[in-house]
């Protein structure tokens, strides 16, 4: 359960917060199980912060710093991570339905069955990022990097991949029905058997 101290000093705002972590480099911030519908938390520092099934629906974190945060299970569904920095994040069987993401930094994060389904991930770097067995049906993926990323077994049925950088990923298995994509694109990926189409 969460720290009901961090979850006061968050509720401040994000200018307070950051104050308190720049103060308390060490701490490891516990907001899990926590209801943090709708909260405005732009450029919020939680980089390592323990977030697990934390209810974030709706929320804004534009440019937040999330790095190494643990986001299992969370609730994103509708929230703004417009440009945040999630590298090497958990964000394991995460709900992102309809989440913004554009610009955001995805790298080496672990996106496992985390269910995408018309996210905005335009422009995001996802250099590594595991998404076996997630769900991206609508997912807006163009111009993002999914450089030697593991899309295996994931749904990108009638995903935009426009212009997509795929080099290196791993396809195997996915499913591309009615998907916006090349087939230069699908030549740059390392492995992409048994693809559904």
């Amino acid at each position: 359960m969460a720290d009901l101290g961090h979850l006061e000093l968050l509720q401040h705002g994000a200018g307070t917060w950051n104050a308190w972590r720049n103060e308390h480099p060490t701490i490891r911030p516990n907001l899990a199980w926590c209801s943090l519908v709708g909260a405005s938390l732009t450029r919020v520092n939680l980089r390592g912060a323990l977030l697990f099934r934390v209810d974030l629906r709706g929320a804004t974190l534009e440019e937040a710093d999330l790095r190494e945060a643990d986001l299992t299970g969370a609730n994103l569904s509708l929230a703004n991570l417009r440009g945040a920095n999630l590298s090497r994040s958990t964000l394991l069987r995460a709900d992102l339905i309809r989440t913004t993401l554009s610009t955001a930094t995805l790298e080496e994060t672990d996106l496992q069955y985390a269910d995408l389904y018309k996210a905005n991930l335009r422009g995001s770097q996802m250099y590594r990022a595991n998404l076996r067995g997630a769900h991206l049906s609508g997912v807006d993926v163009s111009r993002a990097n999914l450089r030697q990323a593991d899309l295996s077994r994931i749904d990108l049925s009638h995903a935009t991949l426009s212009q997509a950088q795929l080099d290196g990923a791993i396809l195997d298995g996915a499913s591309l029905e009615g998907a916006t994509y090349t087939q230069e694109q699908l030549e740059r990926a390392s492995s992409y058997r048994q693809i559904r189409l």
